[in-house]
């Protein structure tokens, strides 16, 4: 057990979080918006399951984003709220009369397997792209009284210490769009095969908890280390500790400048999944050369005085 997620004061300008014993994780996540329905295009089901969706992410992932409402894509019969006759429904504006039969069948298993897994369950309160699923919080048939509601949320998942709450997604689309959106993005059935990224984010994330101290890296200019820097390049910096340079293009000679004593220099081909170490024991001005590859980082951490 490692505790609740909470934003690490001590971390770089306060934007990196870590959990109650002082863990760190990179978090690189995933979306399956409409995934509890276990539906999709014309009410038909997918096959999905969710608990096997949960399990199958925490694989490549640490964390997932989903709705809990039903969105573009509802269940036929299963519903997340009860009307004022008790019957199921989509409409959010009945969100202070939940369904337990759908949180404890559908949103508790997805928490709870998350958790087995340690993941994270990211709950969409409100949205995503339904009148009806975005309407939650407005509550207008509780008077407009959502607090029913943001309470329910709380005693139901506040003890799990991977869940983390997001009230609205995209909350400034006023009539949403109604395109094809398709697939395990919305109405999940992850499939890594499918998901052609899957791998390389699962192996940048090993990569980074392994390799670099990200909570102690900040965004840099590019001119106190490496100048005259090509504006594609990004920099974090922890000064005179670790510096991290992220690429998508190609260029030869580039050069920094390190400070005193001697450095570790080592290039990640996020694409191609290789590690290589340029440098063992760098000093002073270093050369180097980016490949032309769509996702490189090269990460400088200091060693021996």
């Amino acid at each position: 057990m490692h505790g609740f997620w909470v934003p690490d004061d001590a971390s770089a300008g306060r934007r990196w979080y870590r959990r109650s014993d002082g863990s760190h994780q990179y978090i690189i996540g995933n979306t399956h918006y409409t995934f509890l329905t276990e539906h999709g295009l014309s009410g038909k089901s997918t096959g999905g399951n969710i608990a096997a969706d949960m399990a199958a992410n925490a694989k490549f992932f640490k964390k997932v984003r989903f709705g809990l409402q039903s969105g573009q894509y509802p269940h036929p019969t299963e519903k997340p709220w009860l009307d004022d006759d008790g019957r199921p429904t989509d409409d959010g504006n009945y969100s202070h009369r939940p369904n337990p039969r759908w949180f404890h069948q559908r949103v508790d298993l997805a928490v709870r397997t998350a958790f087995e897994h340690d993941l994270i369950a990211d709950l969409i309160l409100a949205g995503p792209d339904t009148p009806e699923s975005r309407t939650t919080l407005k509550a207008k048939h509780n008077a407009g009284d959502a607090t029913p509601y943001l309470r329910y949320i709380a005693a139901r998942y506040g003890s799990f210490p991977n869940v983390w709450l997001c009230l609205c997604n995209e909350y400034d689309i006023k009539n949403p769009k109604h395109g094809q959106k398709l697939g395990q993005y919305f109405w999940g059935c992850f499939d890594a095969g499918k998901h052609t990224a899957a791998d390389n984010l699962g192996w940048l994330r090993e990569t980074i908890d392994r390799e670099i101290t990200f909570w102690k890296l900040a965004p840099a200019a590019a001119a106190d280390v490496f100048p005259d820097l090509d504006r594609r390049f990004r920099v974090l910096a922890w000064p005179d500790h670790e510096y991290v340079l992220g690429t998508d293009a190609a260029k030869s000679g580039i050069v920094a400048n390190l400070g005193s004593g001697h450095w570790i220099v080592t290039r990640h081909d996020v694409i191609g999944k290789e590690s290589l170490v340029l440098a063992k024991d760098a000093t002073g001005r270093f050369a180097f050369d980016a490949p032309a590859c769509r996702a490189v980082l090269f990460h400088f951490r200091k060693g021996r005085p």
